[in-house]
């Protein structure tokens, strides 16, 4: 069932780490509803992953974000409705560890690789801090 992977992911990605033999994911990537998959996993099991990184994404009740800890990577097209960036906002000043972007999706900088956010994301250091 989509709708009970999108609100409880945790049980199902950690049998996807654990079977690549791996404790913890590096990185879990989301995009619209997968982004909120994305952040349910980290809320209900933050040991999952080191980051995270959503692009257009979709979350519900927002202020529960406050426990995530894990850096996290927002990206919004200020000219997507279906995405709005005053939810963006609201996103990223309830994280722990936000690395927030808003592009133009006819922006040729943003769509030329290596992508400006993403690639300096990327760069850092990942996060270790553990709660």
């Amino acid at each position: 069932d989509r709708q009970h992977v999108r609100s409880t992911p945790g049980e199902l990605l950690s049998e996807i780490v654990h079977a690549l033999g791996k404790n913890q994911a590096h990185t879990l990537l989301g995009c619209s509803q997968g982004a909120c998959a994305v952040f349910n996993a980290a809320l209900d099991m933050p040991e999952l992953c080191a980051n995270l990184a959503v692009y257009h994404p979709v979350g519900h009740d927002v202020s529960r974000y406050k426990a995530i800890h894990q850096r996290t990577l927002l990206c919004f097209d200020i000219d997507d409705d279906g995405h709005p960036v005053k939810v963006g906002r609201r996103m990223r000043d309830a994280l722990q560890s936000p690395f927030y972007f808003e592009h133009r999706g006819d922006d040729e900088q943003w769509n030329a690789p290596p992508a400006g956010p993403a690639t300096a994301y990327t760069r850092q250091q990942p996060n270790t801090q553990t709660r």
